[in-house]
């Protein structure tokens, strides 16, 4: 049977688009590499994880209704998904893993996990102000619909 449709959430979890993110991390990487090791990491590298590490992989808030007047998003091309400090955790586990020295990193940051993954992390990702919203008009409707993009 086809598929008439795609599941958002599917096209964040793509093989193409994960590979574009491995790409990123090793451009954007917010640890420091000695002698093929890990240092320590260092309250300078959870700044450069929130400020160039986090955007080049699409996490984001943008102006919206919630409670702080945000919305954490992750961004791609198009497509735009809601998300959660759940949601970067487990993007940041898995891409993390696909790296040789991944895991040596993730073990940091889980022992400083409420820097890098704890409940501020969605107020912590930087604004994407140049995103405009779609929002129904007085000639205008626009349908989403919640588990898939048609």
């Amino acid at each position: 049977m086809l598929k008439n449709s795609i599941n958002a959430s599917e096209l964040f979890w793509e093989p193409n688009f994960m590979s574009e993110c491995q790409s990123e991390m090793l451009k954007h990487p917010f640890w420091q590499e000695k002698d093929g090791n890990i240092l320590p990491l260092k309250n300078e590298d959870v700044a450069t994880y929130f400020a160039n590490f986090l955007p080049a992989l699409g996490f984001f808030k943008i102006p919206g209704k919630q409670d702080n007047g945000f919305v954490s998003v992750q961004i791609k091309g198009r497509f735009v998904r809601r998300i959660d400090q759940n949601d970067i955790r487990e993007f940041i586990v898995y891409l993390m893993n696909q790296h040789p020295l991944g895991n040596v990193v993730l073990d940091q940051m889980t022992l400083q996990h409420q820097k890098f993954f704890g409940s501020n992390i969605q107020t912590s990702l930087r604004i994407k102000s140049d995103l405009k919203t779609l929002r129904d008009t007085r000639t205008k409707a626009y349908r989403f619909f919640k588990n898939c993009v048609v």
